[in-house]
C-alpha cells in the first residue's frame, strides 16, 4: 500500500475513534435499579414521560416504569414521580 494511502487510512481511523470517544463521553449513562430484585439496567436516558424511563441500551430501547426502579446518574437529577 502506498505511503499516502496508508497515512490517509490511519487519519480516518483516528478520526472515527476520536468521534466515538467524544460522543460516548457527551452522553452519560444512567442505572435503573429495581426495588424488589437484584437487577440494574444501564444505558442512556432518552426520555422520561408519564412516569416511564426510556433508555437506550446495547440490547435496544427499553421502557421502564419509574415506580419499579431507582434512577442513578446525572441525567436522573430533577426527575420526580
Amino acid at each position: 500500500m502506498p505511503q499516502n494511502l496508508l497515512g490517509a487510512a490511519s487519519a480516518v481511523v483516528l478520526s472515527i475513534t476520536a468521534f466515538a470517544i467524544s460522543t460516548s463521553a457527551a452522553t452519560p449513562e444512567v442505572a435503573l435499579t429495581f426495588h424488589d430484585v437484584e437487577l440494574s439496567i444501564t444505558g442512556q436516558l432518552t426520555r422520561y414521560i408519564d412516569q416511564v424511563y426510556i433508555i437506550q441500551t446495547n440490547e435496544g430501547l427499553l421502557h421502564v416504569p419509574a415506580v419499579l426502579v431507582d434512577c442513578i446518574g446525572k441525567d436522573c437529577e430533577g426527575l420526580t414521580l
